[in-house]
């Protein structure tokens, strides 16, 4: 279980690296994000860490927590970025999404140590849609910033 949460959003970590060339507000913004989604994924990587050998609740749901952050401060680090104009809406939508995981998060970790089987299961299915969702804007925001 623990391991497909960190398998998705270790994914949604890869495809949030920007590839795009224009002008320079955009190599800049693509510069900027990709140091932040480096970040995201150093901060997921130590999260999958903390929950390899876990077996205990507490030790699940503090790794669990830790993704938690990691999300936190991408949105945090990208919304101090400064898109060009035509992403904007697109890029602050991906922040929002970003953001939305932080409750979602914290249900699970709260399941978790409750051992609280159906809210985990809950958790899951909102956290697969929730990552399909990020993962379709943060397509938008490539196409949108490829043009």
């Amino acid at each position: 279980m623990r391991r497909r949460v960190l398998l998705a959003a270790a994914l949604v970590a890869a495809s949030l690296v920007v590839a795009a060339c224009g002008d320079e507000k955009t190599d800049t913004y693509n510069a900027e994000g990709e140091k932040v989604v480096d970040r995201f994924q150093k901060d997921l990587r130590a999260a999958q860490a903390e929950l390899q050998n876990q077996t205990e609740p507490e030790g699940v749901a503090r790794g669990i927590e830790q993704m938690r952050s990691a999300f936190a401060e991408a949105a945090d680090g990208l919304s101090r970025l400064d898109p060009p104009g035509d992403a904007k809406a697109d890029h602050d939508k991906f922040v929002g999404q970003l953001r939305a995981f932080g409750p979602e998060l914290d249900r699970f970790a709260k399941a978790v140590r409750e051992q609280d089987s159906e809210t985990i299961g809950e958790v899951q299915a909102v956290f697969t849609t929730r990552l399909k969702e990020l993962q379709a804007t943060a397509d938008t925001l490539k196409g949108r910033l490829q043009e």
